[in-house]
């Protein structure tokens, strides 16, 4: 059985890799080193620098050791051999043991070109110098694409060196690994508040946090130093799965650094549906943003299914994001008015993707939708449940700026954009709080009326950016033959309220 959070047409083949960001770069002279961490390298500008010492600081749990060790799996695997000493740490035995849960570890990598041994004799006994001569020898002796330190801050202090001690080791640590364009990775520990001497003294510094917000913990890095490449700036959330450590980079950030082009289309995409396509003058503008307002129940996910398999009916592949109803569910909401859903999705026309909105990482939705649509070659996009971006997200009030940077990209790639957003049944309360008018350039609102003691819905458009439209409040029925728009509410008053009068007098108007 397919697994509900990434259902795709069956036509869609291999699963989507990742292709958020910029592509590499590399400052003159220098080259870079792949991390083999999912969106790290976009955040350092396109990897490691050969060469270059790299300083990992953290809290106990905060993913040091995870990160590091992903790093040196993924150079095994492209035949490199690495070096990973520990200076105070957990036992290797104890650390392999746990590493071996992750995809990415490979046993035979091992021993063979991962190398794990101590420092902790050489340090107590002699020192920094007894340190550094150890490691100087096995980085002559093996020349390693990257070497590992953990626990050096810990074992320093054990050791009773000095902060001259320090910067001296770190200086001839540093020179050596450019002399033989080996990575240096150092693990530190780095309670929150304090600043260690091993800080001020490196040149390229990830901070890695790990915090609670309310009943969540969170994991985020941020890059405080990067001497000699420009890094993408600001915290970046991470998580720590059977897959290891992936990173999610800040979207406004990395879209920012993206070059935009505009792409040419058909002026108007329709619904598919006569009346509402004519009251849009054809429908709404390609490459915008569209928001359809209504409280549930009154036909949101249906009419943007409507508007997905118009697009499919016309060539135009589609992507279905949704928070709330499962892939079946959707599907089988779309055959009761009479929409080929099943047929579209193994044709390949149309992708549904289901994620559910209680512990969400805004970013990863971010990129999941971007990567289909580019992969894809999505032109129609309907976001189902706007709230689905904010409840769940762990910075709500990020919000209207990550979903405009999203809008932004998905334009530039020519795709339209459709989002459903919640409102209130009744009330004069028309739009939703979280629904920010600069995001959307037009607004399509759906509304339960109550007239002559019978509910009906509404459809009317209250905003298309540039453009004409009718803005005539009509009757949106949903049948089993599809989805239709009626005649107008003639002859009332008060219909956006909710609450529909007659203007004439009593028992003589009609809806």
């Amino acid at each position: 059985m397919n697994d509900p959070h990434e259902e795709r047409a069956s036509a869609a083949g291999a699963p989507l890799e990742r292709t958020v960001g910029p592509p590499p770069e590399a400052p003159p002279g220098r080259t870079r080193l792949p991390s083999g961490i999912p969106g790290l390298d976009v955040v350092l500008g396109g990897g490691l620098l050969s060469g270059g010492v790299y300083l990992l600081a953290g809290g106990p749990g905060s993913g040091k050791t995870v990160l590091a060790n992903q790093i040196c799996f993924a150079r095994a695997a492209q035949d490199q051999e690495c070096l990973y000493v520990t200076a105070l740490a957990e036992s290797h035995g104890r650390m392999v043991s746990n590493l071996e849960s992750f995809e990415f570890f490979e046993p035979q990598a091992v021993g063979s070109l991962i190398t794990y041994f101590s420092g902790v004799r050489a340090l107590r006994e002699e020192g920094l110098d007894g340190l550094f001569e150890l490691v100087a020898g096995e980085v002559r002796r093996r020349s390693p694409a990257v070497l590992v330190l953990d626990g050096l801050s810990i074992g320093v202090r054990f050791a009773g060196a000095s902060e001259p001690d320090l910067s001296a080791f770190l200086n001839q640590l540093s020179a050596l690994l450019e002399l033989h364009g080996c990575t240096g990775i150092l693990c530190a520990l780095s309670p929150v508040g304090i600043i260690a001497p091993e800080h001020v003294l490196a040149d390229r510094m990830i901070e890695l946090r790990q915090t609670r917000m309310g009943q969540r913990a969170v994991r985020d890095l941020y890059v405080s130093k990067f001497r000699g490449s420009k890094t993408l700036g600001g915290s970046h959330v991470f998580e720590i799965d059977e897959r290891g450590a992936t990173v999610y980079p800040r979207t406004e950030g990395w879209i920012a650094k993206r070059p935009l082009s505009s792409v040419e289309g058909p002026r108007r995409l329709g619904f598919g549906v006569h009346a509402l396509d004519e009251m849009l003058h054809g429908g709404i503008p390609f490459a915008s943003t569209t928001a359809l307002v209504g409280a549930t129940g009154t036909g949101k996910t249906l009419l943007g299914l409507n508007f997905l398999a118009e697009g499919a009916r016309r060539g135009e592949h589609g992507l279905y994001f949704g928070f709330y109803e499962t892939p079946e569910r959707i599907v089988s909401q779309g055959q009761g008015i009479g929409l080929p859903l099943t047929e579209l999705r193994s044709s390949g026309s149309l992708d549904i993707l289901w994620e559910q909105p209680f512990e969400s990482l805004e970013d990863e939705l971010a990129e999941k939708i971007l990567t289909c649509a580019e992969q894809r070659g999505t032109r129609r996009l309907f976001i189902d449940g706007l709230e689905g971006f904010v409840r769940g997200s762990i910075a709500p009030e990020r919000a209207p700026n990550l979903l405009a940077a999203l809008a932004t990209r998905l334009q530039a790639l020519g795709v339209t954009v459709l989002l459903s957003a919640e409102s209130s049944v009744f009330g004069d309360r028309l739009l939703p709080s979280h629904l920010w008018s600069a995001l959307v350039e037009c607004t399509i609102l759906l509304r339960y009326v109550e007239y002559r003691a019978r509910l009906h819905r509404t459809v009317a458009i209250l905003k298309v950016r540039g453009s004409p439209f009718d803005s005539a409040i009509r009757e949106l029925e949903l049948t089993s033959s599809g989805v239709r728009v009626g005649s107008r509410f003639e002859g009332a008053t008060g219909i956006l309220s909710g609450f529909a009068r007659s203007s004439l007098d009593p028992g003589e108007g009609s809806a």
